[in-house]
């Protein structure tokens, strides 16, 4: 494609997306309905500025187009979508949000749905449900599961969250599992946290020391250490339940203690 044909590509399409503004700001039931007809307009920048038009309207039927738009061909319409469902704040979107964090290919769309569906929850057991994208390979879309279960101090993350402090790359993801380690309220998060106390990176200690006064604000209790050996009992004296050490040589230079009696089944000294 020339430049010139390239240039009146774009000058069409932000002239249809201007057109979306315009019907916007005289949201007459005709304009409303050109918005509505423009949701299926072959650019995804007209499409993505219709479904962002109907959610700002208020439209009734705004929710339905938002999710529908979570299977648009388009990346940034999805992306749209997803802000749109979070400026919505409709919690029933929670499982498509959660479907799309799992499944889409486009790491920034998983990104999105995964620090939505922790916004809409409202609960640390709905949260849990997020924990799967703690293993995303995308260290970006791991760092926004980690702040969503975070945000509920989910304790089915523990596991995860324990792992990530010790073996992820990056020290941004570690320190922020570390932090949520120390909301989950489980005593088995001393642990990991102690750990991190030791990390190479700076920030990754200084959130160690957080979540242990977070877990110590909440009032968790570290689990009890394993009680260190007990030092061996001196023998008393006339006691034979253990021989008693050789005496060193006697002062100025007296002939030195008789070797002990070999043991049975032993050679004696030659």
């Amino acid at each position: 494609m020339s430049l010139l044909a390239a240039a009146g590509c774009r000058g069409h399409v932000e002239g249809r997306v201007a057109r979306i503004f315009e019907w916007e700001r005289e949201p007459t039931a005709s304009h409303v309905e050109r918005i509505r007809e423009a949701l299926s307009d072959a650019e995804a920048p007209v499409r993505a500025g219709a479904l962002a038009a109907l959610v700002r309207l208020g439209t009734p039927d705004a929710g339905e187009r938002s999710l529908a738009a979570l299977r648009d061909p388009a990346g940034s319409v999805r992306i749209t979508a997803v802000e749109c469902l979070l400026d919505l704040e409709d919690t029933r979107a929670v499982p498509d949000l959660l479907r799309v964090a799992a499944e889409d290919t486009d790491w920034h769309v998983r990104r999105g749905a995964v620090a939505t569906a922790g916004s809409l929850v409202k609960d640390a057991s709905a949260a849990e449900s997020l924990v799967k994208a703690l293993g995303d390979g995308s260290a970006q879309v791991r760092l926004a599961a980690i702040e969503a279960v975070s945000r509920h101090g989910a304790a089915g993350a523990l596991e995860a969250l324990s792992r990530l402090a010790r073996e992820e790359t990056s020290w941004e993801n570690r320190a922020a599992a570390v932090v949520a380690l120390g909301r989950t309220g489980l005593p088995e998060a001393y642990a990991p946290v102690d750990s991190a106390a030791l990390d190479a990176n700076e920030f990754v200690r200084g959130a160690s020391a957080a979540a242990l006064r977070e877990l110590r604000r909440a009032g968790v209790e570290r689990p009890a250490a394993a009680a260190p050996p007990a030092p061996a009992e001196r023998p008393r004296p006339g006691s034979h339940s253990a021989p008693e050490p050789e005496r060193p040589p006697a002062a100025g230079g007296g002939a030195p203690l008789a070797a002990r009696p070999a043991e049975a089944g032993q050679e004696g000294p030659r």
